[in-house]
């Protein structure tokens, strides 16, 4: 078999991955933060990463995504988890909105996440060093 690379960044750190509509892979990378891949033409779309605000936390590594899922409920929406929050993207607009910030959440350490989900029911489920948490993005509402 015969692979092929695209370097995609200058250091290539990739944590997250999800295929959207158009055949467009979207990547989460580190200090890059989400590119889009075009499949078909086999060419990078850079999005500029404004409506990610960066952290005051000099620990917090700004435009570094580290997880990405699909929505079931609207396949142009992507989750996404960042070192400043967690957030939704809309591949039709190319367009952030930041529905929690690490501030926000307090405890669940965003940085630290290590894995997001989302279930039947549409709720967003994540892992992090401090323990388990969900998220229903529609009401805003998140437990522990």
């Amino acid at each position: 078999e015969t692979f092929d690379n695209y370097p995609i960044t200058d250091n290539n750190v990739v944590w997250g991955l999800a295929e959207g509509p158009g055949r467009i892979l979207w990547v989460g990378t580190e200090s890059y933060g989400l590119i889009g891949f075009d499949m078909r033409k086999r060419e990078m779309i850079y999005h500029s990463l404004s409506g990610l605000p960066e952290g005051n936390n000099a620990q917090e590594i700004p435009d570094t995504i580290t997880e990405i899922i699909n929505d079931r409920r609207n396949p142009s929406i992507l989750w996404m988890t960042a070192t400043t929050g967690l957030f939704r993207f809309d591949t039709k607009t190319h367009t952030f909105q930041r529905l929690f910030s690490t501030d926000e959440l307090g405890q669940a350490r965003l940085a630290g996440l290590s894995v997001l989900r989302m279930d039947r029911d549409s709720n967003i489920w994540m892992s992090s060093e401090t323990g388990l948490y969900v998220i229903d993005p529609a009401g805003k509402t998140f437990g522990h």
